[in-house]
């Protein structure tokens, strides 16, 4: 069944349940919450929850939100048409309009002691099993390779690619060790199918 308790108030055209609990919550016009729980949030026009998604206290979401499978959120404000599809957690941040979050992606906001807010701009793509360490911001338009642990903040329209990264380590420590007059290795272009990673690099001499 469906549960609404406290001050909770459902705008028109929504869909309900089954099996949710909303709690002091309000829901905006054309909003589908299935089988999820809400806390002490409001949830603007047309957001889509669910299923199995907790939305714990203080979050606001913003128009055309998707709040997906398995999706935790608290203390947080989304943007419009921001999509969390599923599998992700993200606390104490503010995000901005259309930013992706894909499966497996965490803000790690709590360090042991204290709690830390991140701040993610507009137009941001995030890619799959990706851990936000804040205090981080990430710019407007900035592209996160799947895979990255991003722990310093991000420049607006910037890619940050663990893999590039990774290989460039790599060909510092053979190339600038190993070949003669070598000082420095500047990665131009890696490029990633199923069976192979191809670098073109050139060496500074």
């Amino acid at each position: 069944g469906t549960i609404l308790r406290g001050r909770t108030v459902i705008g028109s055209n929504c869909v309900i349940g089954p099996n949710t609990m909303i709690v002091d919550s309000v829901i905006g016009n054309e909003c589908e919450v299935n089988a999820s729980q809400v806390y002490q949030s409001i949830l603007d026009r047309r957001v889509h929850v669910g299923p199995y998604a907790h939305i714990r206290p203080k979050c606001q979401v913003g128009d055309g939100c998707k709040i997906g499978a398995f999706v935790g959120i608290k203390n947080a404000v989304f943007g419009k048409g921001t999509k969390l599809s599923h599998l992700t957690y993200v606390g104490d941040s503010d995000v901005g309009s259309r930013v992706n979050f894909g499966c497996g992606t965490i803000t790690s906001n709590y360090d042991g002691f204290k709690k830390h807010r991140t701040v993610i701009g507009d137009d941001v793509f995030i890619g799959c099993n990706t851990n936000l360490v804040p205090p981080v911001r990430v710019g407007r338009g900035a592209y996160i390779a799947a895979a990255t642990t991003v722990p310093k903040d991000v420049e607006a329209d910037a890619t940050l690619d663990a893999l590039e990264d990774a290989i460039l380590d790599v060909l510092k420590i053979v190339l600038v060790h190993v070949v003669p007059g070598v000082k420095e290795i500047v990665l131009v272009h890696v490029k990633q199918n199923a069976l192979d990673v191809l670098v073109h690099a050139r060496a500074l001499v």
